[in-house]
């Protein structure tokens, strides 16, 4: 069965939806095969947190490749493309089962190729392509894997849509409780109703696994607890605009802001159990998505038995 796609985009930046991944990873791996696919490409970095770090830095990343690529006719890579790609996967020393696809590679001027990379042809002019090279992407990346969690770029963008709505199979969508960020990400949310409710034509295209309903988490982060009356009138005004609450809140701690780690539960336990809420609910999602599979799978004529006077008689 293929890899559980899972995106984390956030609206603004500055909301901690990195920290969340890389959380989030880290609890997946401890079951799962997970790989992480830093596609933050405007403020790349995942590889460099301590936690997330590879035994060595690695030579190159989804930039150089994507760089190198496009020298090429767009069409979608091919298998020796692939290869190339596959050998800047990195395994994550820290745990086992999990490894990152970083977005630049050791001494790499990111900033320089990012720039030379020709955004506005495969992702406006010629969107079919780009499209196209992302699925298959996300198929070659996926494989041998559990979960495929992808660190998308903030904001509205092509690619940003194409992260949060057509390619995942859940989007987990974090904000702050500030006025820039509800608003914001409210106008994502309802931009993703129909890619929810199944009516988005590119998804329908995309997963015929029985999964063309995109999964969503809703996360208020970080979240200051120590002022109740405020975060009330904040919660009320996510309420109206999103109209529910949060799925899960990550409480805000500023000794956070000096730390790194990814395993900080007998120092912060109120936010390693809103952590571990979000990867439940993913792995409530995995599970979900499986079993329609395999309902899906004996639905279908030719897989159909049935039982009749004790002998199986395949329909």
């Amino acid at each position: 069965m293929s890899a559980y796609v899972v995106t984390f985009y956030s609206f603004k930046g500055g909301v901690g939806r990195s920290t969340l991944l890389a959380q989030t990873a880290f609890r997946l791996a401890k079951e799962n095969t997970v790989r992480i696919w830093d596609l933050d490409l405007e403020a790349p970095g995942l590889h460099l947190m301590p936690d997330l770090k590879p035994e060595k830095p690695p030579a190159k990343g989804f930039l150089e490749w994507l760089a190198e690529w496009q020298k090429n006719p767009l069409t979608p890579p091919s298998e020796k493309n692939l290869k190339t790609l596959r050998k800047a996967i990195a395994a994550v020393p820290a745990q086992p089962k999990l490894s990152i696809l970083p977005a630049f590679g050791k001494d790499a001027d990111f900033a320089r190729i990012y720039a030379g990379i020709d955004w506005h042809r495969w992702l406006e002019a010629e969107p079919d392509h780009g499209i196209a090279l992302f699925r298959a992407l996300i198929t070659a990346l996926g494989e041998g894997c559990d979960y495929l969690l992808i660190d998308s770029r903030t904001g509205i963008s092509n690619l940003g849509g194409w992260l949060a709505a057509v390619l995942p199979h859940a989007t987990v969508l974090v904000a702050g409780y500030g006025e820039q960020n509800t608003l914001g990400a409210a106008h994502i949310f309802g931009a993703l109703e129909d890619a929810r409710e199944g009516r988005m034509a590119e998804r329908i295209a995309d997963h015929n696994d029985a999964c063309v309903n995109l999964r969503q988490i809703l996360v208020a982060s970080p979240v200051p607890l120590h002022n109740d009356a405020k975060l009330a009138a904040r919660r009320e005004v996510w309420r109206n605009r999103f109209g529910s609450p949060p799925s899960v809140e990550i409480p805000f701690n500023p000794e956070l802001l000096l730390l790194e780690t990814l395993e900080n539960e007998a120092a912060f336990p109120e936010m390693e159990a809103a952590y571990d809420l979000v990867a439940d609910r993913l792995e409530t999602f995995r599970a979900e998505r499986e079993l329609a599979i395999i309902r899906t799978w004996d639905m279908m004529p030719e897989n159909r038995t049935d039982i009749i006077d004790g002998v199986t008689i395949v329909q």
